[in-house]
C-alpha cells in the first residue's frame, strides 16, 4: 500500500485482518462491525462510518472487492490471485453459503460462449437456492418451482 501513498494505519490494519480471516467469504460492513467490536479495546474503536470509509478506500485501491447482493447490500471480500475464483450457492431460507470452485462452472461457461456467442470472465458467480436441510424441512410444501 506504500507504492499507492497510504499509511497503513492500525484502522486499516484490523479491517483487513476481518477480512483476511472471511477469506473466501464476502461480508458486509455491518459484520465486519460486529467482529470489531468484540476483538475492541482501548486503542481501537471503529465505528461503524469509519468502517465503511476504510472499506471504500480498500476497494479504491484495489485491495478489497465490493459486490452487491439480492438486497442491495455491499458485501466485501480481499481479491482474490487472477485466475482463483470461487462461486457461492445461497440458501435464500437459512443463509448458508457453500463454496464451489471455479472447475464446476466450466462447461456452463463453455455452453455460454458458444450458444450465445458471449466470453464469460472469471468473475464470482452467486447461484441462489435452497440448501439440502432446508428442502428437507419444507416438504417442498412452500419452495418455489424451479424455473
Amino acid at each position: 500500500m506504500t507504492e499507492k501513498n497510504i499509511a497503513v494505519t492500525s484502522e486499516i490494519r484490523l479491517v483487513l485482518e476481518v477480512l483476511n480471516r472471511c477469506r473466501g467469504h464476502q461480508v458486509n460492513d455491518e459484520k465486519i462491525h460486529e467482529i470489531l467490536k468484540y476483538k475492541r479495546n482501548k486503542e481501537h474503536r471503529l465505528n461503524s462510518q469509519r468502517v465503511k470509509e476504510v472499506l471504500e478506500l480498500l476497494v479504491k485501491i484495489g485491495l478489497v472487492e465490493k459486490t452487491t447482493d439480492v438486497l442491495g447490500i455491499s458485501e466485501y471480500e480481499i481479491k482474490l490471485p487472477t485466475g482463483y475464483c470461487n462461486h457461492k450457492l445461497v440458501c435464500l431460507r437459512c443463509g448458508r453459503v457453500k463454496e464451489v470452485g471455479g472447475d464446476v462452472l466450466k462447461k456452463l461457461k463453455k455452453d455460454i460462449e458458444l450458444s450465445a456467442k458471449f466470453y464469460m470472465l472469471e468473475k464470482p458467480i452467486k447461484i441462489y437456492g435452497y440448501c439440502e436441510k432446508c428442502r428437507g424441512l419444507s416438504n417442498n410444501s412452500s419452495l418455489p418451482d424451479a424455473w
